[in-house]
């Protein structure tokens, strides 16, 4: 059986906000659907934010929103399932995309 090689495309995309990582990731879920051949894999970490998943309950997040306000700390909602999940400075992120196909 042949097996097809596949590229890969590695991008550091170093601290980013989750944000704007979010949207990212979104495009390039798209792309690979829409063909994109390479795997992708985006290194990269965040500024402190939780992000609240579908299941979340924001009381969960044991610190006053006055003291998140000071700190710059931002609450982000996502559609992941889950609660709420921090990640912030130092907490790097590996995010792999592959089409995964049957085997024949």
């Amino acid at each position: 059986m042949e097996q097809k090689k596949n590229n890969a495309l590695i991008v550091d995309l170093g601290p980013i906000a989750y944000q704007a990582a979010w949207d990212l990731q979104h495009r390039v879920h798209e792309a690979k659907q829409a063909g994109l051949n390479a795997d992708v894999l985006l290194l990269l970490e965040h500024p402190h934010v939780f992000t609240l998943g579908k299941n979340a309950k924001k009381e969960n997040i044991l610190v006053a929103e006055t003291v998140l306000q000071e700190q710059g700390i931002d609450c982000v909602a996502i559609e992941r399932g889950g609660d709420v999940t921090y990640h912030g400075p130092g907490n790097s992120s590996g995010i792999p995309y592959s089409l995964l196909r049957p085997l024949s």
